[in-house]
């Protein structure tokens, strides 16, 4: 990694405008693609962040600004920018760096390349579990614009994307990109059908306006029914922690009308073979009990053996069902 970052920078050195007699940045291009692909590898992002993964890092800036980096140059900088920012250890060095967040929503906004739009998300979404970092990020000009452009897209790969990235930045100022989420919930892939139940779902947890628009404009009956009929894994779990999140934020109780399926429906997931079904079912059900109504419901679909067994699960199984059977 030292090798290859002395290399690299090198090749930017020897390219520079003072330089008479410039080496071809392309004939980095090999060098490039080896650091993107041992970003890939934890132990060598631990590797990166243990030898201040600064320098490597402003090394990929660098030639992403490069007026020579061509599109592959470009998409392999991006990657490996991408790779090292899963790390949490290298997050926090970057802090409040305007630098990265800078060429990485310019390349958001001015690109025409697909491939460039998808790995400039990836590496934003990584960012964004940075409170600082995402506090750049949508204060970033036309950034909102940008995210409510993206889930207009006629790419699957990018609406999916752009809703996962929402869902990480889940804030009360994205609160006007809901509208086009919950169109999105109906889309026949369900790759956007998850990611967009998450990030409304997260955007509900928000609260102020966002969480308003949630549960005037979707409400329970539209992820009940998903809870109840879809046959994804992945959409069912993210349908039914929605559930579970707009119940724990309407004080209104405004359920009555979709109450017996929704009990039904959470009783048969008392059984799952999922944990965090398990788990998300009976926290659902702990808010149901406080329903009267709820309680014959509870009894007559068999509810309260499911209960007892979870109290024989992990400690968040037993939190859920002893709440409920207390109720």
């Amino acid at each position: 990694l030292s090798l290859l970052t002395s290399y690299l920078q090198n090749g930017l050195n020897l390219n520079s405008s003072e330089n008479s007699n410039p080496t071809p940045l392309s004939n980095y291009l090999p060098a490039l693609h080896l650091l993107a692909h041992l970003t890939c590898f934890a132990s060598s992002r631990d590797q990166i962040v243990q030898g201040n993964g600064l320098p490597i890092l402003r090394l990929l800036l660098s030639i992403l600004k490069h007026r020579d980096a061509d599109f592959s140059m470009k998409q392999l900088a991006l990657l490996s920018i991408a790779n090292i920012t899963v790390d949490e250890d290298l997050r926090v060095m970057l802090g409040s760096d305007t630098d990265v967040i800078d060429v990485l929503m310019k390349i958001i906004l001015d690109s025409r390349s697909q491939n460039l739009h998808l790995t400039a998300l990836k590496a934003i979404t990584n960012l964004s579990t940075n409170q600082s970092m995402r506090d750049l990020i949508l204060g970033y000009p036309d950034a909102i614009q940008a995210l409510l452009t993206l889930l207009n897209s006629h790419s699957i790969e990018l609406q999916a994307q752009a809703a996962w990235t929402i869902s990480h930045l889940a804030d009360p100022r994205i609160g006007n990109c809901i509208t086009p989420l919950i169109y999105l919930i109906k889309s026949p892939h369900p790759e956007i059908q998850s990611h967009s139940i998450r990030a409304i779902a997260n955007l509900c947890l928000c609260g102020g306006t966002a969480r308003e628009i949630v549960l005037k404009q979707v409400g329970l009956p539209l992820f009940v029914t998903l809870v109840a009929t879809t046959s994804n894994i992945n959409i069912l779990r993210e349908a039914a922690f929605a559930v579970l999140v707009i119940l724990s934020q309407d004080s209104s109780h405004s359920y009555s009308s979709v109450l017996e399926p929704l009990v039904v429906t959470f009783v048969k997931l008392l059984s799952s073979e999922s944990l965090d079904l398990r788990v998300t079912a009976g926290r659902v059900l702990s808010y149901l009990s406080t329903n009267e109504k709820s309680h014959a419901i509870i009894r007559s679909c068999d509810g309260l053996p499911g209960l007892i067994n979870l109290l024989r699960g992990d400690f968040l199984e037993q939190q859920g069902a002893a709440w409920a059977l207390a109720s």
